[in-house]
């Protein structure tokens, strides 16, 4: 294992960002193998509910055993506090919430610049690998409703060719396109650079995931979107409420409801601005502030 492999000691720093079962148990195994107090201390960050184990009831009862005989030197975090709570719960452990890592725009860092203007559309960004858990499906019914309305919009959806034609998730969005409501596809792969000039071309960021999934765990593009300055209308429950209080973003249940925020924000596109600076200041507070160790 690493940890002897390198040599490390009670006064090295382990830290496992994205860490499964299989961590918690090397972790485990590794304290078994040391005199007392001679282990390095841990850090372990879990994104979601799942560990990487997709038996509820077989998860539950590893991960109890395993804390039981968890080092002392070991800490336990999660990305959101939402998850954090649940674990804590159900583990009768205590874990650790609101641990960050900046992804693709770092809110201390400057460059963050206002989108251009296209002709009076306003520019909704949808992002990522289309997925079902993500309200993929979701954004067909959302344009429906928006070409009903009285408004201008550009949709930037990313995709695979396969996602726009016959059977795919965007398969009939273009037939509610018009002379106002405007889809623009994103084809392939985006490298990080690319998708940061495309984040910040728009002027808000749809999230209609799935909060029988998102309620617990979080999303980059949450951080991407306030690193950015950029409003969010995401599903009513989502997780990350840390970042999403500050008037940076509006919630929505329905399609109509998704489809009325966005109209919202046309029609005074500066309304949450005072919200965006400050869920970034937030942000980069929270990056600023070590949360492991009870530093």
């Amino acid at each position: 294992m690493a940890i002897r492999d390198f040599g490390l000691g009670p006064g090295d720093l382990v830290t496992v960002p994205s860490a499964s079962i299989a961590d918690l148990a090397a972790v485990v195994e590794a304290a078994a193998g040391f005199e007392q107090g001679r282990i390095p201390r841990v850090q372990m960050r879990f994104l979601d509910p799942f560990l990487d184990e997709p038996k509820e009831i077989l998860r539950d009862a590893r991960v109890m055993g395993l804390l039981k005989n968890l080092p002392p030197c070991t800490e336990l975090a999660c990305e959101t506090e939402e998850l954090a709570r649940w674990f804590s719960d159900r583990f009768e452990y205590s874990f650790k919430g609101g641990v960050y890592l900046p992804c693709t725009i770092d809110p201390r860092s400057d460059g963050v610049t206002s989108p251009q203007q296209r002709g009076g559309f306003f520019r909704v960004g949808v992002f990522g690998a289309p997925k079902r858990r993500k309200g993929s499906a979701r954004i067909t019914p959302i344009v429906a409703a928006l070409s009903k309305r009285d408004v201008d919009v550009e949709i930037l959806v990313q995709g695979e060719a396969h996602d726009f034609e016959p059977g795919g998730f965007f398969s009939a969005v273009a037939q509610f396109a018009n002379k106002r409501v405007r889809i623009v596809p994103m084809l392939g792969e985006i490298a990080p650079e690319a998708f940061r000039e495309a984040l910040l071309s728009v002027d808000a960021v749809l999230l209609p995931y799935d909060t029988s999934v998102y309620g617990l765990q979080g999303s980059g593009l949450v951080q991407d979107a306030v690193a950015a300055l950029r409003p969010v209308v995401h599903s009513r429950g989502f997780s990350m409420h840390y970042l999403l209080q500050h008037g940076n973003a509006i919630d929505a249940v329905t399609d109509e409801d998704f489809a009325d925020a966005i109209v919202s924000l046309t029609q005074c596109t500066n309304a949450l601005s005072e919200g965006c600076k400050k869920a970034r200041e937030a942000f980069r507070l929270r990056l600023d502030q070590p949360v492991l160790f009870g530093r």
